[in-house]
């Protein structure tokens, strides 16, 4: 199912650092990226929706910097229109207030939502 995720994702299987799935009452994927691929995210829903088995959705998530160093810092984009907002690593200077412990986007195309805005 790892290699199926990260086609789906549109992401290599090396990128993939981590496959796992939620309890009864959340049965999502949970899937860890680098960063980069995190960016580089172009889900094809389709072909998430043939993924089995999968009750609800996926959840695709990257650290961040959190309070750290400068190499893991994610900066917001704005957001395109009719585009879910999405943030990608900063080739420069990051602000505290800019700093996130994580990021992560949520698909659920079985249940009519391709990607929860």
């Amino acid at each position: 199912t790892k290699h199926e995720l990260a086609k789906a994702l549109g992401v290599k299987v090396v990128d993939v650092l981590f496959v796992g799935r939620g309890p009864a009452a959340t049965p999502d994927w949970l899937v860890e990226v680098f960063p980069s691929a995190f960016a580089a995210l172009e889900p094809d829903f389709a072909a998430l929706e043939r993924i089995r088995p999968m009750d609800r959705g996926v959840i695709v998530t990257c650290a961040g910097a959190g309070g750290g160093d400068e190499a893991g810092c994610v900066e917001p984009l704005p957001p395109a229109l009719k585009r879910p907002r999405v943030l990608l690593p900063d080739t420069g200077e990051c602000h505290a207030a800019e700093r996130f412990d994580f990021v992560s986007r949520f698909f659920a195309p079985r249940l009519g939502i391709p990607e929860d805005p």
